[in-house]
């Protein structure tokens, strides 16, 4: 994973054509964001760029922004900014004729909102309440992890396995409010 501030980001993927795309990558991404690149993979370049994208949107990178404004997570508003930015790459890889589908599962979070990415790859998820906490906890994995995958009677406490559409993109909010929304 990468991270930048309370910024966690996870890409299980490829972007086909990606060599052909970094001039593009690199353009739109934020010099100070830019700056931060430690590596040369397309993983790190897409965070950064999504991230660039965001704060063009008004979102607050940093962690001292956020504590200062107080404010509640736009979970809208991100996914916007993802769906539109994951659009435009895919704009661009058919602009340079990538016949490969281009991966792009991945995970975007400030801590206080999630935003999960199904596209070419398989991608489950499971919502667990548990007896402390109404609000329970969310997993995402590639592969369902348990004899539970795929049983629509699993107990209370074990949550049955959802396959994400493909594609589709699943927001998580605090409060564990979740929502699948499309790409």
């Amino acid at each position: 994973p990468f991270t930048y501030g309370p910024w966690l980001f996870c890409h299980n993927g490829t972007i086909e054509g990606f060599d052909r795309l970094r001039a593009s990558f690199e353009r739109e991404t934020l010099p100070e964001l830019q700056a931060t690149r430690r590596g040369d993979t397309d993983s790190e370049q897409l965070f950064l760029w999504l991230l660039s994208n965001a704060a063009r949107e008004g979102f607050q990178l940093s962690n001292d922004d956020q504590s200062a404004s107080g404010d509640r997570p736009d979970v809208a508003g991100m996914y916007a900014v993802v769906r539109e930015s994951l659009r435009r790459l895919l704009g661009w890889c058919a602009a340079i004729d990538v016949v490969a589908p281009t991966g792009l599962n991945l995970f975007l979070s400030d801590g206080r909102m999630l935003i999960a990415v199904r596209h070419s790859r398989t991608l489950w998820w499971k919502h667990d309440a548990t007896e402390q906490s109404a609000r329970g906890a969310v997993v995402i994995a590639s592969e369902p992890t348990d004899a539970d995958a795929g049983n629509e009677n699993a107990t209370e406490s074990s949550a049955p396995w959802r396959e994400l559409p493909d594609p589709s993109i699943l927001t998580i909010e605090a409060s564990g409010c979740s929502t699948v929304r499309p790409f």
